[in-house]
């Protein structure tokens, strides 16, 4: 009964924390980040950053990373004619992750190397990120949810910079780093970055969207249930919504089940998964939701 109440409250503490996974290291050594960045209208940049060895600084490991691709320049904004090309091969600078959660990136042009992630955040925490044009700025998570990205669930933070001047919502997700590219470029006169994708030694660019899309709760309607679980099935029921997809993860962001569906309900045997808490992820190719369950059989 003891270990029952543990685990109800456990839960109960990731409910209300909005549904945080435990942290997923970075893998810098098999990471690929598929990027762009504009400028205006004119000046647009697409190429790839990975790890092309390491190094050590002040006796201190770190990844250095190389950005490939190509930058082009338009004589219109439409896009259509490109003037000019050029093609991009460069040191961007070193990284690590260091002290659980944090990160740190030694830019060729300083003398030491900056913090730029610190993954220890809660909703309503105020942090300081780095923008590879404007520096250290500080901001607020102003919402935490979860998302998959190479068939692992990960923690994302929405942020919101203060006392600035740049556009919100941002994103940090755990051993990614930011929608806004690995080393980001936030909107800055103009000027921004995206990550386009992300790929490791476990899944295909392709295969990997990074997804910022919000979902309006207002309008779906989607039921689980039991909750908590005491039996072997779980029963997922909708309305007003086209679900394609069903994806459940356990506490550790590992995949323990994913299913395609077009019917308005959908009944899952867990017979054999073991007591603890699951997020469910129930998605269409327009929007994700996330749900929290407890498995707590006798």
């Amino acid at each position: 009964m003891k270990k029952s109440m543990l685990l109800l409250t456990f839960c109960f503490i990731v409910v209300c924390g909005n549904a945080q996974v435990e942290y997923t290291p970075f893998q810098f050594e098999t990471s690929i980040w598929q990027e762009s960045y504009s400028f205006i209208w004119f000046l647009k940049s697409e190429y790839e950053v990975s790890v092309e060895g390491d190094t050590l600084i002040d006796g201190k490991l770190f990844y250095k990373l190389r950005q490939k691709g190509m930058s082009y320049q338009f004589d219109d904004p439409s896009q259509t004619t490109i003037t000019d090309s050029i093609e991009i091969d460069q040191y961007l600078g070193a990284i690590r992750e260091y002290d659980f959660k944090r990160v740190e990136f030694f830019h060729p042009g300083y003398a030491t190397p900056m913090q730029i992630y610190d993954f220890n955040l809660e909703e309503g925490d105020t942090t300081q990120v780095f923008d590879f044009s404007f520096g250290i700025i500080d901001a607020k998570v102003s919402a935490v949810d979860t998302v998959e990205i190479c068939g692992t669930l990960r923690n994302r933070y929405e942020i919101r910079f203060i006392g600035s001047f740049l556009p919100i919502p941002a994103y940090l997700i755990d051993g990614i780093g930011s929608t806004n590219g690995i080393i980001p470029t936030y909107q800055l006169f103009e000027s921004v970055g995206e990550l386009i994708c992300y790929s490791n030694s476990t899944c295909d660019c392709f295969d990997s969207t990074v997804r910022t899309q919000q979902v309006d709760k207002d309008e779906i309607d989607i039921h689980v249930y039991p909750n908590p679980v005491s039996q072997n099935e779980i029963t997922v029921s909708f309305s007003n919504t086209q679900i394609s997809s069903i994806e459940i993860y356990n506490s550790l962001g590992q995949r323990v089940y994913d299913k395609t569906i077009d019917f308005d309900h959908h009944t899952i045997n867990c017979k054999n998964w073991p007591n603890g808490c699951y997020f469910i992820k129930i998605s269409n190719d327009k929007w994700q939701q996330t749900k929290t369950i407890l498995l707590q059989r006798e």
